[in-house]
């Protein structure tokens, strides 16, 4: 059902080693296209980050300078640091200061912030080769194909893909995402707190909505506008700026029936 997730390690691997480092081979300080941050927030990002103080701290502090200057709208600055880190981490882990699991948990987190800002940027092309590159390591990470992490990501290979006008790989992509956590919500224990999921789900169902919607399927996406009301209703109060835009965009579909 998702097979276009996973056959990218045949077609966009070696993009990936090129996107990266080809740069580096002629200049110290290296030069990269500009990029910006993306709108899907990582809120349960699964990886263990720089538990010991040498190595690990310098890659923390190197990460949070990227951030810090993605914040500070300096896009240009982030991208280089993000290129540095990344070429950091890869010569810490030839150097052997980094085992197989923490450089590929690393090189994930790194590859998915440089997918978020080319996808800002519009360019296309470099951000769906990175979020293949993230969707990969977290496969090697040993990240199940339900995992929440990997719901956002396929999530944005769907936004993605609906970008690039590939509109069946977009539909698959979101219905992908609402099955998955659908059939996790329903294996879940009742004393389980949920919220998370039910979140993500709900998201997935407007995204989804809004596809619809823009491809002139109202009625399919009233159900799913609908889903993402009801799910937001259950997480947050009536009067809360998800649920009211949620009615609007209700209303909005329902006026153009």
């Amino acid at each position: 059902m998702w097979k276009y997730i996973l056959r990218f390690a045949r077609f966009y691997g070696h993009h990936v080693h090129s996107l990266l480092y080809a740069q580096y081979t002629s200049q110290t300080q290296p030069a990269f296209s500009k990029t910006l941050s993306f709108v899907i927030p990582f809120t349960w990002w699964p990886f263990e980050f720089w538990k010991e103080k040498d190595i690990h701290d310098q890659i923390q502090q190197l990460f949070n300078d990227s951030l810090f200057h993605i914040a500070a709208g300096e896009f240009n600055t982030a991208n280089d640091k993000l290129h540095e880190l990344m070429y950091f981490v890869n010569q810490s882990y030839q150097n052997q200061k980094l085992t197989d699991l923490e450089y590929v948990n690393k090189r994930a987190r790194i590859c998915s912030e440089m997918a978020n800002l080319n996808l800002i940027m519009g360019n296309h092309s470099a951000a769906e080769t990175l979020l293949k590159q993230t969707m990969q390591d977290c496969l090697t990470g040993q990240i199940s194909l339900d995992d929440s992490m990997f719901i956002e990501l396929s999530l944005k290979m769907a936004l993605l893909f609906e970008k690039s006008n590939r509109l069946d790989d977009a539909e698959a992509g979101f219905r992908f995402c609402i099955e998955s956590q659908e059939k996790k919500l329903a294996n879940l224990n009742e004393n389980t707190d949920y919220t998370n999921e039910k979140a993500l789900l709900g998201m997935c169902c407007n995204y989804f909505s809004k596809f619809l919607f823009s491809n002139q399927r109202q009625t399919e996406a009233l159900v799913y506008a609908q889903r993402a009301y009801d799910i937001a209703s259950q997480i947050y109060p009536l009067d809360h700026t998800n649920c009211l835009n949620l009615l609007i965009d209700i209303s909005a579909i329902k006026a153009d029936l």
